[in-house]
Formats: C-alpha cells, sequence, structure tokens
C-alpha cells in the first residue's frame, strides 16, 4: 500500500459567503464551544469556482527539481549530467543534461542546461496505454511524459518508454542540438527497456507479458520467452514472463524481471535472466468501467490466499539478439529453500559468475540472501515441458475466478446518484455475468474429469522430479566445479535473517565488492537485527558443497537512528562507504560517510560523517567515478535547489574526506508569487511527547490571516500507517495543496506521525503488528490534546479527520472509535476490511488470517459498524470505481453494513478514476466536496 496521494487544491481569503448564521449542536446534544455562531458554507458553485482559483494560485509552489540522475564521464576534465524535468510550468518530464568541469571547484555558479531530445513534434505526449498507466500506479509516479530511462555510460546511448513504446538514441559527446530519437516499431506496448551492458545495442524489454530483444542496429527483435498465448482470456493465460505480479510490485517496489550479465566472459554470448510468473492460482477480480463493455480483470492474492509463484530462467544470447538457448535453475529455486514465497530481489554479482536472490518466507519473518553459481543454470528447458505446464496451469485456473462486482451493493443500496449510462451498463455487466457463471458450471461438469486426470499426471510428474532432484542435490558434485581447484555448484545461502518479533522490512541495501578472489565474496548488507535498519561489512569463503564460512561480520554504522532503505556506494579503492541516514534527526534525510577499515580495526562500529548541510533534507546522487555528488534539498520554508560538490581528501585531522561546491545545478530562483505564499504555506513542526514515553512529530498549518486570540476548527489529515512519513523538513509545494486549501479556509490542518509510521525503528513501528486499526487513533487523540496545551487556539470541540487509502482506513476508524472526539470524517479510498487486501502488505503486519483471526476481526471497520454516529452529515466516503489497489468491494462491504445498521453516510464515487485521483476535473470536484463538507460539519 504505502500510498501518499496527491494532495491537490488552493486556497483563497476563507472569507466565504453566507445565507444565514446557525448555532451548530456539539456532539453530546449541548450547544458548541461557547455557543459559536458559524456561517453556513458558500453555495457549491462559488465553492468550485473558488477551487479552481486556488489551484491557479498554489500551483505557483510547484517546484522544479531534477530527478533520476545519471553521471556520464565524457574525460578526464568534464562529466556529463543527466536528469529528468518538467519545462516550464507543465507536468510532463523530458530529459536534459548539464556539462560539469571537474577542475573547477569552489565555484557555485550555475551550469548551463539543455535538452537532450527534440520534443517540439510531442512524441512523448501522446495517450499512454493501460499497462503504462497501472505501471505508474505501482511506481507513484506523479509526473507524465518520460519517467525513467536507461543510460549506458560508455557510449552515450539512451533508452526510455513513453506512449506505449520504447525510444533510443546515441547522444554525442559533443552535441550539435537537442536529438529526435528513434522510435521502435509499434504493433505492441513496450515497457522497461534494459541495455546490455557490453553490448548496447541490444535492448531487452516486455511486450504483451513476455521478454524480447531488438537490435538496434539491424533492427530486429527477437522473442526470448513463450510463456504468454495473448489470447485475452485471462483466466486461460496464467503464465508470463519478465513482469513481476502485482504484490511484488506494490508490496515489495522490485517492478523489473530481467537482468543482464554485466560481464561477457565468453565472445559472442551474452545471457539475460528473466523470472517466469505463474498466477495460475492466483484470484481473479473484476472492474466495471463506465467507458467499457467488459470489466477490466486483475490477478489479486487476498489475505491468506494463493500467491503467484516464481522461477528464474537464463536465456542465452548471441552478439544479433538471437536466442540460442534457454536454461533452466537445477535445483529450482522451491526445491533450494521450500519455504519460501516472495522473490523480492535479484541481480548478479559484479564478475558475473553468480546471481543471487533474496527469498523472502510468506509470514515475512525470515529473509534469505542466495548465491546460485552460473553453473547451476544447466538444463534445457523441455519445450515438452513447457506445454505441459501451459496447459495445466489454464485447465486448473478455469475454477478460481472471483467476481468483485458481483459482491457490491445495487444502485440504490449504494444511496449515490449514478449516470442512467453506467446504471445499464452495470445492469449489463450482471446479466453477462450470470450467464458466464451458468456457462462455467456446465464446463466444470465436463472438465472436472479431465482436470483430475491431468492433476493426477501433474502430481506424478513434480514427484518424479523432486526425487530426481533430491538425488541430485546429495551428490557432492553437480557436474564441473565452476573454478579449477574451486566450490562445488551448489547454491550457498549467503546469509539468513529471522526476526519473530514484528517483520522483515525488504530494502535496497546490498553492494557487492568486485576486487575479490574467486571464492571470497565480500559486501554490504542493511539489516533491522539491531532493532534500527544498519549498515554491516561482510566477507565470506564459498567453500564445498555450498558452504559458507563467515570471516569477517561488523557493524559500519550503528546507535537509535536509522539508515534510509535505499541510496547506498562504496568506494573500493578508498574503503569508504556513503550512505543515506536519519542520524541527526528522524525529520531530515542526509548523506554520510564511514571507513570499513576503522570499523574493522574497532570491530565495531565508529561514528558517520555527515556531508550535507543541516537545517534541510536532502536527496542524493552519487558518482564515486568521478567524485562528485549532487544533492537537492529544500526545507519547510525553502522551496529548494540542486548543487554539485566535489568530494575531496580530508582538510583537516579526524575526517574521512571534505565537500566543494562546484556549481549550481538548478539554483533556486523563487517567483514573486512564491515570495508572497511562503508567509501563508510554511507549517510549524512540533515535538510530542506521549505519556508512555516516545516522543512523535507533528505539522501544524495555522489559518491565513491567523488571529491568536480566536479559536479554529481543526482537521486532521491522517495517514498512520507503515511506510509512509507525513512529516519532514522538507518542502512540499503543491503535494500540501490541499492542507493550504482548508488553511485558507480558517482550518488548522495538523499532521502527526504516531506509532507505526515509517523511519523511527522496529519497535517504532512494530506497535501495531497484529493489531492495526486499533492503537493508532490513541496515539493521535493524545498527541492532539497536548498541541492543544501548547496551541490554546486548537477548538477540540470542533475536529474532523480526512485520509487517503490507510489513511481513509484511520479516519472511518477515528469516527467509530472516538466519535465523541472526531465530529465529521472523510474517508478516501478506504481499507474496509483487510481480509480483502493483498497477501503481501496485510500479512507483513497482521500475520496470515489463519494465525490471527481475531486480529483481523478487531481491525475490520465492520466491527465497528454499530459504533458509527446517527447524525448525518458526519461520514463522507470518497472513491474510484477502478480502484485496482483498494478495491471498490471494500467501500460496498461498508455500505452494506451502514444499511443494515441505519447509519447515515455519504458517497462521492468517481467512475473513471483509480486509487488515487489523476484527472483535473476529479480532483477539482472532490476539493470542493471536501471544502463544503468540513466547512458545513465544523
Amino acid at each position: 500500500m504505502s500510498w501518499k496521494c496527491n494532495s491537490g487544491g488552493g486556497g483563497s481569503d476563507g472569507n466565504g459567503g453566507c445565507d444565514a448564521a446557525i448555532v451548530r449542536p456539539s456532539i453530546n446534544g449541548s450547544s458548541s464551544h461557547n455557543n459559536r455562531n458559524i456561517q453556513a458554507p458558500p453555495r457549491w458553485t462559488d465553492l468550485h469556482s473558488r477551487v479552481k482559483e486556488m489551484r491557479r494560485t498554489y500551483s505557483q509552489l510547484f517546484v522544479k527539481t531534477p530527478t533520476k540522475i545519471k553521471f556520464r564521464l565524457i574525460s578526464d576534465d568534464v562529466l556529463r549530467i543527466y536528469f529528468l524535468l518538467c519545462p516550464g510550468q507543465g507536468r510532463e518530464a523530458t530529459l536534459f543534461y548539464a556539462d560539469l568541469s571537474l577542475s573547477v571547484i569552489g565555484s557555485s555558479s550555475p551550469l548551463s542546461v539543455q535538452e537532450v531530445l527534440d520534443t517540439t513534434n510531442q512524441f512523448i505526449w501522446r495517450r499512454t496505454s493501460r499497462e503504462e498507466q497501472l505501471l505508474s500506479e505501482r511506481r507513484r509516479c506523479s509526473m507524465w511524459g518520460i519517467t525513467h530511462y536507461q543510460l549506458h555510460p560508455e557510449t552515450g546511448t539512451l533508452a526510455f518508454p513513453a506512449a506505449s513504446t520504447i525510444f533510443y538514441c546515441q547522444h554525442p559527446i559533443l552535441p550539435a542540438g537537442a536529438m529526435a530519437p528513434k522510435e521502435l516499431p509499434t504493433g505492441k506496448v513496450r515497457l522497461n527497456p534494459q541495455l546490455c551492458p557490453s553490448s548496447p545495442h541490444l535492448m531487452a524489454y516486455s511486450a504483451s507479458k513476455d521478454v524480447y530483444i531488438y537490435n538496434t542496429k539491424t533492427n530486429s527483435e527477437y522473442r526470448v520467452s513463450h510463456c504468454h498465448l495473448g489470447t485475452g482470456c485471462l483466466d486461460q493465460d496464467p503464465l508470463s514472463a519478465g513482469v513481476p505480479a502485482y504484490v511484488m510490485q506494490e508490496e515489495f517496489s522490485r517492478y523489473q524481471g530481467y537482468w543482464w550479465q554485466p560481464k561477457t566472459w565468453e565472445a559472442g554470448l551474452h545471457r539475460l535472466l528473466y523470472e517466469e510468473v505463474d498466477e495460475s492460482q492466483v484470484l481473479i477480480v473484476q472492474f466495471m468501467s463506465p467507458d467499457q463493455s467488459c470489466p477490466e480483470e486483475f490477478r489479486f492474492p487476498r489475505a491468506g490466499a494463493n500467491n503467484a509463484t516464481s522461477r528464474l530462467r537464463l536465456a542465452e544470447v548471441s552478439t544479433e539478439g538471437k536466442v540460442l538457448r534457454v536454461l533452466q535453475l537445477v535445483p529450482e529455486l522451491e526445491l533450494i529453500a521450500p519455504w519460501y514465497q516472495y522473490l523480492v530481489r535479484v541481480g548478479w554479482t559484479p564478475c558475473g559468475q553468480y546471481v543471487w536472490c533474496q527469498l523472502l518466507e510468506r509470514r515475512q519473518r525470515r529473509l534469505d540472501l542466495i548465491l546460485l553459481p552460473l553453473g547451476l543454470f544447466s538444463q534445457v528447458l523441455s519445450q515438452k515441458e513447457f506445454q505441459f505446464r501451459q496447459h495445466s496451469s489454464t485447465s486448473h485456473d478455469s475454477m478460481r475466478s472471483l467476481n468483485v462486482v458481483s459482491t457490491q451493493p445495487t444502485v440504490q443500496q449504494q444511496n449515490v446518484s449514478l449516470p442512467v449510462s453506467h446504471v445499464h451498463q452495470m445492469h449489463q455487466h450482471q446479466m453477462h455475468q450470470q450467464q458466464h457463471e451458468m456457462h462455467q458450471q456446465d464446463m466444470h461438469q465436463r472438465q472436472h474429469e479431465m482436470l483430475q486426470q491431468e492433476m493426477h499426471q501433474r502430481q506424478h510428474e513434480m514427484h518424479q522430479r523432486q526425487q530426481e532432484m533430491h538425488q541430485q542435490m546429495q551428490q557432492p558434485v553437480f557436474g564441473q566445479s565452476l573454478h579449477q581447484n574451486g566450490p562445488a555448484l551448489m547454491p550457498y545461502t549467503i546469509l539468513s535473517e529471522c526476526n519473530e518479533d514484528s517483520w522483515i522490512d525488504v530494502h535496497c541495501l546490498l553492494y557487492w565488492f568486485k576486487n575479490d578472489e574467486s571464492t571470497i565474496r565480500s559486501f554490504v548488507w542493511g539489516s533491522e537485527e539491531s532493532g534500527h535498519r544498519h549498515l554491516y561489512f561482510y566477507r565470506v569463503r564459498l567453500a564445498g558443497c555450498g558452504t559458507v564460512q563467515v570471516q569477517h561480520k561488523v557493524a559500519l554504522t550503528g546507535g537509535d537512528w536509522s539508515v534510509l532503505s535505499k541510496g547506498l556506494w562504496v568506494d573500493e579503492d578508498r574503503g569508504l562507504v556513503y550512505f543515506m541516514g536519519l542520524r541527526d534527526t528522524p525529520l531530515e534525510q542526509h548523506l554520510y560517510v564511514v571507513s570499513v577499515s576503522e570499523a574493522l580495526s574497532r570491530s565495531s562500529w565508529a561514528t558517520p560523517h555527515r556531508l550535507t548541510a543541516l537545517g534541510y533534507s536532502h536527496t542524493v546522487y552519487l558518482s564515486i567515478e568521478s567524485q562528485v555528488f549532487v544533492t537537492r534539498y529544500s526545507s519547510v520554508n525553502f522551496p529548494g535547489s540542486s548543487q554539485v560538490y566535489r568530494i575531496c581528501p580530508p582538510e583537516h585531522p579526524g575526517l574521512l574526506v571534505s565537500t566543494r561546491i562546484c556549481a549550481e545545478l538548478l539554483p533556486h530562483a523563487a517567483s514573486e508569487g512564491v515570495r508572497d505564499l511562503l508567509p501563508l504555506v510554511v507549517p510549524d513542526i512540533v515535538p510530542v511527547e506521549l505519556s508512555s514515553g516516545p516522543t512523535l512529530y507533528a505539522m501544524l498549518f495555522k489559518p491565513h490571516n491567523f488571529k491568536c486570540d480566536r479559536k479554529y476548527p481543526v482537521v486532521l489529515h491522517i495517514y498512520g500507517g507503515p511506510q509512509v512519513q507525513l512529516v519532514t523538513n522538507s518542502f512540499k509545494g503543491c503535494r500540501h495543496m490541499r492542507m493550504h486549501m482548508l488553511a485558507s479556509h480558517e482550518m488548522c490542518v495538523v499532521s502527526i506521525d504516531s506509532r507505526g509510521s515509517d523511519n523511527r525503528g522496529v519497535h517504532f513501528q512494530a506497535h501495531i503488528k497484529n493489531r492495526m486499526g486499533t492503537v493508532e487513533i490513541e496515539d493521535q487523540v493524545e498527541a492532539l490534546l497536548i498541541l492543544r496545551e501548547r496551541f490554546p487556539f486548537l477548538d477540540l470541540e470542533r475536529v474532523g479527520v480526512f485520509g487517503w487509502s490507510y489513511g481513509g482506513y484511520l479516519s472511518l476508524m477515528a469516527l467509530a472509535q472516538r466519535g465523541d472526539f472526531f465530529k465529521v470524517a472523510v474517508a478516501g479510498a478506504p481499507v474496509v476490511n483487510w481480509a480483502y487486501y493483498d497477501t503481501g502488505y496485510t500479512e507483513r503486519y497482521m500475520d496470515t488470517p489463519e494465525h490471527n483471526s481475531t486480529g483481523y476481526k478487531n481491525s475490520s471497520v465492520l466491527s465497528f459498524v454499530k459504533n458509527f454516529p446517527d447524525e448525518e452529515g458526519r461520514l463522507l466516503i470518497v472513491q474510484g470505481v477502478i480502484d485496482e489497489n483498494v478495491h471498490f468491494c471494500h467501500t460496498s462491504a461498508l455500505i452494506q453494513h451502514l444499511v443494515a445498521a441505519g447509519k447515515p453516510y455519504q458517497l462521492q464515487v468517481y467512475p473513471r478514476e483509480r486509487h488515487c485521483l489523476r484527472q483535473l476535473d476529479s480532483n477539482e470536484h472532490f476539493e470542493t466536496q471536501l471544502l463544503h463538507f468540513l466547512l458545513k460539519g465544523l
């Protein structure tokens, strides 16, 4: 989940017109605080016009910042910096570059920024495909155009996906101007290009759920895998290659399913590792889209249900791109680690002789780092076996579909007026589904005997195969040794982590050293074994028969603070490790450096050295080769800038390195409009110490035209779930637009990172283990009471709450559990019952339903329906109809229970929206609805 929804909105003076003065009763039946006269909210049309005006005003807070920075060394003296940027005031990103002279140190002059691509023909702004839209949802992309790209530094080859295809070009050392990129032939949607490191004219990508290679020299396309049939019928086509399953993308942030070997050891031979995914056991869910005659279908594993399975394949490819053969792993991963469920990370060691992978168990309490010698990919994939697996999967899968739409209440039950065309389409879909179910029943009767026979045959062959592989694993050697006088070909378990007290958070903190002997592997690894995520240096020896001997394990960092889950660079020549962390404050991200040799000599961690300026939060991109880093930094009262620094020898004893500014990549140049707005939009960050001991952090947006002798209603903007931190010392700009909008209408807006939030250590986040939704509201309410003591202008007689996704879930829980404290709640895309949500997220924090049935019941909003208020105008539920993350069945189930309990509610649906509102008119409409509802309720 971990979704921070884009917050659109804006602000005006907040002095809306009124039609009448009213006295609003308090929750306990008496008159409200001081019998205050409260103006009625503006009319809808006036408020909608104001929202549009506020959006125009607060769009000035949009800050142009470079993202996805990559480096290319042009010469000994020139470093080229590539990055994505939205030109002008648009939201469509394209590719830029700037050349940095490495001989100039101490200058803060801005670099000359140039466009790489000629975008005058608008080639990247064409309509995106459904596949691209879904991938953008998983990646949390908030911009359009080019969202990511590949760079081959040695040749300057660039490749990027856009407009349902892939574009590429070779950027010259001396560009004559912006280039027109070449486009792969149309015909199918192509995604995720990966350039071959040793032959960049070979480009791997995914298309139609299979892996392909394109030769840009000969303009030839070669199909690598043959998993997907392309029938258009999901239940008959469960196999794919190169595309991670939904849960892997959504909950583990792995979007890639194929990896080139970093080095070529045999002339004319390249290797491409790829993942084959089987979703035949995964439930199929359907969503009705208003502009489609047929429903959208997805594979979605709900908590306690079956997940997809993964296998690794190795394609050997010629220099032309032709597939010579495809090898399978012997033994397969399920035999190496029978307990594993998720293939969360995959890659190659720098030497190209080993494949590494991280395997995670179902309950996410154990993770192993496995090293696979290249020679284990030894068996040519049998076409007969492939056909059998494909046929048996499709036959077995026909009995495993789930129709989400059929479980939803009727339009009348939803108490919402939908367009007639949409109602007609839903009725047609229901009739279509009934016919489909009758047809399935007939098919099941005919297929039952055939299915039983096929499954028996499949089990028999799998049993035989397991016996054969088991016998093979008992052998001391699988064929030849990988190295002369070296280890035998066996998988190596490099390390195994277990955490029964909470769960294991998957990260990207793994670096393999290049300068190792054949049997010695050194690496840096991130672990939370101390209670906070820290870095460890390992040196292991690979002995015979898969034995791993740990020669050194030493902590590089330590203390009551956390290393961030991504951002790790190693200077092997100097023995220095650079990383992003929160040592100085949990509110600011900084770049630090530690010494491996110092840690080894002390046998313990040493104090890291901070390289970025305090008072700001930094996002850093670093080039070890050139000893240069770019920092993109900001604070709550500074919109941001991007500077380039050179890493130099230490200037004083005790330092590991020194830094000197080289240039400004994109200097801060605040417009007059931004300067005028800053005094209004800068929030206060306030520490709050709970009675039980922990310190929380809150962010407070005061009303515009604030007067300290007045009392203001309070709106709690809530998330409160794991993997997200709302309160940081960084400039959010337009992402806080809705907060500014509410503040402009004389409301105080508060955000609080309660226990369960990210970046505060294992114990802090594990507070919610097995009991989500039952403990977060206590922290939020206590923090608000403490804030009221410090800020008496907070009127806690008038408190509203709103949030999205997990925040929508807690908004419901707040009103149900503490209806005496919260007057109104706006719940956007809320989870209602964790049994409806996906395996990867839910089971990490709640365990499986089988092991924690009581926790699931207590964490369900449906268990609290009777506690929802009986007064009208206190609950607003908002959701996109085609939300493929938190399905509409959550809202439907809640409505069914509210209706049965006789509880009032308001429902706002957006038929063309998914989990987050993307379209401008939807955002404007929701913001008008949000303002109208809160102004009326508070």
